[in-house]
């Protein structure tokens, strides 16, 4: 290359040194929010709009490519990223996501110099995702009868936050019922309903639903059955229940609770005809001789003045071949006689004797000469419903 050439490369070099450079960030003299401030959205999601912050100069021009820098102040949001420049007309934004727990987000803008601006965000539950069970759930109760405590849900959006005035609809698939069918959800999310077994026996379920998400609360049904509660406190004798007793037989027996000495014993309960007497189920006590014959009664008499009622007695042979000839010892605790009921398939649920309402009711036990030893008012009796 000739002397010339060189000088000539040089000056092009340096001519070329002399060109545009890459553009530097602009310093502005302010920051102020352009959009996205005091929204509300979704805990855990991005807000619907932008964050948008505008540059100013000291004369009130916008500023193009000043560099902005953000920030999560409070919250525990997000931001897609934490520096922006401007556009050419002096506005910087960015996307910011909303902390996982509802309440309010802070997120900051500044720039070099500049005081920081603020924006305001309130985050809230989001729609439905799932529902959890609070209370009331692997109950058991009577068919056809209420639960004993409420079905209790709580709708939850997809960051566990409870859902606030969520719609809850509740179904009841297997025959039962539920009051009310459509629930909101409180301040913490949680909404609750009354359940009704239905006829069936067994597992039964309760839907709650939500938008998406729905739930299957399990309960159990009993059958309907003869219940027999327990006498109130007291009495010579009581008629009590025999746990040989099941949801649909009754084995009821008449017991000492102190010593005694009689010869024959007895009860009259009125009853309908929601049962009937097991035929052979009267069953002797101490009242047995051993060696004689036990005169038996046990029967429910479908028509005439003693109709729908229950007629048991027991008694020693008062004469000819094997009499007992005295009264027999009692001690406490004996049994004297028992008999089994069962109930009617299809039986209706309801009272069936109250003792409150004794009716044609009567008990006791005599002597060989006809003497009460223990008259009715001493005999002790439960209450006998279908439920």
């Amino acid at each position: 290359m000739s002397a010339s050439t060189r000088v000539l490369v040089a000056s092009l070099l340096a001519l070329a040194g002399c060109g545009p450079s890459a553009p530097e960030s602009q310093r502005p003299a302010s920051l102020v929010i352009a959009a996205g401030d005091d929204q509300v959205g979704s805990a855990g999601e991005p807000l619907s709009a932008k964050l948008s912050v505008r540059a100013f100069s000291a004369d009130g021009r916008a500023v193009p490519r000043a560099l902005v820098k953000w920030s999560v102040a409070s919250g525990g949001g997000n931001l897609h990223t934490l520096r922006t420049h401007t556009d050419a007309d002096g506005i910087a934004s960015v996307v910011a996501t909303l902390g996982p727990t509802p309440g309010p987000n802070t997120f900051e803008a500044v720039a070099d110099g500049v005081e920081a601006v603020v924006f305001r965000a309130t985050g809230i539950p989001g729609a439905p995702s799932r529902i959890e069970l609070v209370s009331g759930g692997n109950q058991t109760g009577d068919a056809e009868s209420a639960l004993a405590n409420p079905l209790v849900v709580r709708v939850l959006d997809r960051h566990g936050n409870g859902v606030i005035g969520a719609a809850v609809s509740w179904t009841a698939p297997e025959g039962g019922r539920v009051d009310p069918l459509a629930t909101a959800t409180d301040s913490n999310g949680v909404a609750s309903a009354r359940a009704t077994l239905g006829p069936g026996e067994g597992k039964q379920l309760f839907w709650a639903r939500a938008g998406d998400a729905s739930l299957d609360i399990a309960a159990s049904a009993e059958p309907i059955g003869l219940v027999y509660r327990p006498p109130a406190p007291g009495g010579k004798l009581r008629l009590e229940r025999n746990s040989a007793s099941s949801k649909s037989t009754l084995v009821l027996e008449l017991v000492a609770t102190q010593p005694l000495r009689g010869f024959s014993a007895g009860f009259n309960l009125p009853v309908d005809e929601r049962v009937r007497l097991v035929p052979g189920s009267l069953q002797p006590g101490v009242l047995d001789p051993g060696t004689g014959t036990v005169a038996a009664v046990a029967t429910i008499p479908p028509a005439g003045p003693m109709k729908n009622v229950l007629v048991v007695g027991i008694s020693q042979k008062a004469s000819g071949a094997g009499a007992t000839a005295e009264d027999r010892q009692i001690p406490a605790g004996a049994k004297l006689l028992s008999v089994r009921l069962e109930l009617v398939p299809g039986a209706a649920k309801g009272p069936m004797f109250d003792p409150a309402k004794p009716g044609r009711y009567v008990a006791g036990l005599r002597d060989k000469a006809g003497n009460d030893v223990v008259a009715t008012p001493e005999v002790a009796v439960g209450r006998l419903e279908v439920r």
